[in-house]
């Protein structure tokens, strides 16, 4: 059986509009998403990743597709002029970050391993995927 499986890089200003489980990196590195991203190609659910870097200054894309996304992930290593927009996301239930572990008391979201977090929450998806489902 073939699947048409799609996994889409989106950068600022570009939207992609589908029914895709939607992933927000948030000021990674292009190496460090790529270290994240290249493992995910396995799987079998349709995936737009969406990356927004830590010179990008498109604030209103970040918070359009922040709010279209199924998972945020914010890397907090670093400061960047994105840190009031990431302040903002940090408290949304679907948010995961890293770095800065001093903030789990406040904010529960912390993970040390991005991967992980990510193939979990893929997981997840899979599992509530009706296979019968089919696209228009």
């Amino acid at each position: 059986m073939t699947t048409n499986v799609e996994h889409i890089l989106v950068t600022p200003p570009d939207r992609y509009w589908s029914d895709a489980f939607n992933i927000l990196l948030v000021d990674f590195d292009f190496q460090l998403a790529e270290n994240i991203i290249n493992p995910l190609r396995s799987s079998t659910i349709n995936l737009a990743i969406h990356l927004y870097s830590s010179n990008e200054d498109n604030h209103e894309w970040l918070l359009n597709v922040a709010n279209a996304s199924d998972i945020i992930v914010l890397n907090l290593t670093q400061i960047t002029n994105n840190d009031l927009f990431k302040g903002q996301l940090i408290s949304k239930h679907n948010t995961w970050y890293t770095g800065r572990r001093y903030l789990d008391s406040i904010w529960p979201g912390y993970t040390d391993d991005v991967l992980s977090t990510l193939l979990f929450e893929i997981n997840k998806q899979q599992k509530y995927k009706d296979p019968n489902e089919k696209r228009l």
